[in-house]
């Protein structure tokens, strides 16, 4: 939270624009807010999001050295991968906006995430979806069906917000951001993005997505030839 310049700055440089309108005053009323970066951002955040090299380490901020981290995800088309948000949390109270209603839940053992899915163009840029979700409760078994088939799945309940899922197409190089709006609450943007470290002081999470790979629509690709899977 005492990095202003990631927080507030950085956004100004994001086309939150880029996100439908009705999509992005719902974002907002949930505590979130969304943008994409598809040209060049100024030297010094780029080196503060990425890096000036794979190994460089995070810069300090406010004389604390802050969390920093990679994943890298092999996505194929269409198929769902998760990013964790936030870690695992005995107890989430959450309250939701959704159609002018405001509701409200409380989630035991929950784990924020992303879920994630990319699909190739053809002209080499992704076509990627980032939808919240909470998974929460015990373990418990259950039948899932796909491509015509069912098959037992074991894992916790799923509470999927569809109505907050940013879908937006990007090249090779541009970046998705997905941030906190507004102050401390308990919206659906604190659930995904707000983990307090301790009792001075609270850590909230930046998160970046980036197209690592060029891809190709399948119907457009050689027969026989395979092709780049969606990364990020």
């Amino acid at each position: 939270t005492d990095d202003r310049q990631l927080r507030e700055t950085l956004w100004e440089h994001v086309d939150e624009q880029a996100i439908p309108d009705d999509r992005r005053r719902e974002l907002t009323a949930n505590g979130l807010r969304a943008g994409v970066v598809t040209g060049q951002l100024p030297a010094a955040f780029a080196e503060r999001l990425t890096g000036s090299s794979r190994d460089a380490p995070p810069s300090a901020v406010a004389g604390v050295a802050p969390f920093r981290s990679r994943r890298l995800l092999q996505l194929l088309p269409g198929r769902r991968s998760e990013l964790v948000t936030a870690t695992r949390l005995s107890q989430l109270v959450l309250m939701e906006r959704c159609s002018g209603e405001v509701r409200g839940a409380t989630f035991h053992e929950a784990t924020p995430l992303l879920a994630r899915q990319a699909r190739p163009a053809a002209d080499g840029r992704v076509r990627g979806e980032a939808v919240p979700e909470i998974k929460h409760g015990p373990v418990e078994k259950s039948w899932a069906g796909e491509d015509g088939m069912f098959r037992l799945e074991t894992g916790q309940r799923r509470h999927r917000l569809d109505h907050l899922a940013v879908d937006v197409t990007l090249p090779t190089g541009g970046i998705l951001l997905v941030g906190c709006a507004g102050d401390p609450a308990t919206t659906v943007g604190d659930g995904l993005l707000r983990e307090p470290a301790d009792a001075d002081r609270e850590t909230v999470r930046l998160i970046v997505i980036r197209p690592l790979a060029r891809s190709l629509d399948p119907a457009f690709a050689v027969a026989g030839a395979t092709g780049d899977e969606p990364g990020e």
